[in-house]
């Protein structure tokens, strides 16, 4: 009996590392998702900044001279 009770430890110390493995993926996982809502977060910021850079530029005369 004692070495089926070994057989039976050993194998859920087998299961409970997978799932720590497991957990770990899906943590890794949830940290690349984030990450990517972020980096889509600043692109669209950074679009929405350079449109607006245009619209201030497209009313201007680059070529005006101040007056000395």
């Amino acid at each position: 009996m004692a070495v089926g009770a070994g057989k039976m430890m050993m194998h859920l110390f087998k299961v409970e590392v997978a799932i720590m493995m497991l957990q770990g993926i899906c943590l890794k996982v949830e940290f690349v998702e984030f990450v990517i809502q972020i980096l889509k977060k600043a692109a669209k910021l950074a679009s929405e900044a350079e449109a607006r850079r245009r619209e201030a530029w497209a009313g201007t005369d680059r070529f005006r001279v101040s007056p000395l």
